[in-house]
């Protein structure tokens, strides 16, 4: 019993302690703090404080999850788990405005950069400038995959929220999700919610007792190995990485499995009459020239022959190079010498300005279309 005393409290009591002393507030930075793009930004180590210790997500019907609301020094969440989007002052028009509906995963919440930078954010303060009244909401939500997006605007579409236009921004969460089971199309960390279901239910009480003592074990052994890695028996790891042993069958199936959702949303768009754009995101992998940063993150970076693996089958589908909407970008940051990325896919503010530069020529074309058929 004092072993497992000592191995529950031993590690973090020690590392608490130790942080309280180093640290401000007795928690350790970021590592993304560390990002020559932050070097000059006072807000960056409270900011990751805060996502830490506050963005989280919970139990949505049909998507899995969403964010609750949230009020935060650097988040803020409405009511219906949006991320704040800049926006102007409006004055009454005789017409509604164009509604901008943005979806995607963690790089769409914009997390790396405040609210009024995100890349809806930035997106609306570019169109700004133009002579049209829009309207940009961020849809994006953590961990998502592609097609919980999908499943998200038609949710919107059911109760009466038809957008003008729809932009979905994806790469990363269909592939992380693909990573953890070997299998494309499914969401991330989808195990543990065959795990959970009826979990409460009188029939899966053993079910219940066992998870809990799994869960315990499993605390039990990261301390044990923490303790172990505290007292210098044991060199410190890498996780593990699981992950189908045919790479490329794998990726070839991460993007047949968008090209179908894009198909669904192209089927969509024309019931409802709206415009659609598709953006694929980079990657520090997509980077030629990296920064000691960048270089630092893709050299621990286990997934690296997954994700090339995938951006090649993309840029290499056919099904997506006959659909004009269905924008590669991924080349954004292609031969930049400054620093973007402040881990693998999330990038820094000056990132975001750029990722919406190259969007324009989509965006704007596509508001052109929708006035020229008001």
């Amino acid at each position: 019993m004092l072993v497992l005393v000592v191995v529950e409290t031993g590690p973090n009591a020690w590392k608490s302690f130790w942080r309280g002393v180093e640290y401000e507030g007795g928690q350790k930075p970021d590592y993304r703090v560390a990002a020559e793009a932050l070097q000059d930004a006072d807000w960056a180590e409270p900011y990751f404080l805060e996502a830490h210790n506050q963005l989280r997500v919970e139990w949505a019907p049909y998507v899995q999850w969403r964010h609750p609301p949230l009020e935060g020094a650097y988040f803020h969440f409405d009511a219906n788990g949006n991320r704040r989007t800049w926006s102007t002052p409006t004055t009454p028009t005789s017409t509604a405005p164009l509604r901008i509906y943005m979806f995607g995963s963690s790089t769409m919440v914009g997390v790396g950069a405040r609210d009024d930078f995100t890349i809806p954010s930035l997106l609306a303060k570019r169109l700004a400038a133009t002579s049209f009244d829009i309207e940009v909401s961020n849809f994006g939500v953590v961990g998502f995959v592609s097609s919980q997006e999908v499943y998200s605007l038609i949710e919107l579409l059911k109760q009466g929220n038809v957008p003008d236009l729809v932009i979905f921004y994806d790469g990363i969460g269909d592939i992380i999700a693909a990573e953890q089971t070997g299998v494309a199309g499914t969401p991330q960390n989808e195990s543990r919610r065959g795990r959970e279901f009826k979990l409460l239910n009188r029939e899966r009480e053993g079910d219940l007792i066992r998870e809990a003592v799994l869960v315990m074990l499993s605390r039990t052994q990261s301390r044990a190995s923490d303790f172990a890695e505290w007292i210098g028996a044991r060199k410190k790891t890498s996780p593990a990485v699981s992950i189908s042993p045919d790479l490329e069958a794998l990726a070839t199936s991460i993007v047949a499995r968008y090209a179908e959702n894009l198909r669904i949303v192209e089927l969509l768009a024309k019931e409802y009459e709206f415009e659609a754009l598709y953006y694929w995101q980079p990657v520090v992998f997509t980077k030629n020239v990296l920064t000691g940063h960048e270089q630092r993150y893709r050299n621990t970076h286990a997934l690296e022959a997954l994700y090339e693996a995938t951006y090649r089958a993309r840029r290499e589908s056919d099904v997506l190079a006959s659909l004009t909407t269905a924008i590669d970008i991924s080349d954004a940051f292609r031969e930049s010498t400054e620093n973007y990325f402040l881990d693998f896919a999330h990038t820094s503010e000056a990132g975001n300005q750029k990722i919406v530069e190259v969007m324009m020529p989509g965006v704007s074309g596509a508001i052109e279309r929708l006035v020229q058929g008001r």
